[in-house]
């Protein structure tokens, strides 16, 4: 399985792709604060649904703790986390959409 993203520029698709994951990382964050909260265990016997599983089916760097909380209209002109993003998409980004967006580079 994988992503199709189209745009003019590759760079776009790559931040797209960085976005996505972030938001995964964002989602997943609540989800364990809120387990905390009620007092339960982090299930070890699989992942929760297939945001979970794709997102950590890669040993990705991870994202700053400060990210997964900061209001989410604060990220959106983060040059930092852009890169940040950027790495830590990148093994994900080329196994999943590099030979779909393989012509709009060469174009």
């Amino acid at each position: 399985d994988y992503f199709v993203f189209h745009a003019p520029y590759n760079k776009l698709v790559q931040k797209s792709y960085g976005r996505l994951h972030l938001l995964d990382a964002r989602r997943r964050h609540a989800r364990e604060q809120a387990r905390k909260a009620r007092g339960e265990e982090e299930k070890k016997d699989g992942h929760d649904d297939e945001v979970t599983a794709a997102a950590s089916d890669e040993q990705d760097p991870a994202i700053p703790a400060d990210y997964l909380t900061k209001p989410i209209e604060e990220t959106y002109s983060d040059k930092s986390l852009e890169k940040t993003l950027k790495s830590v998409s990148k093994a994900s980004y080329d196994r999943r959409l590099s030979d779909a967006n393989a012509a709009s580079k060469v174009v």
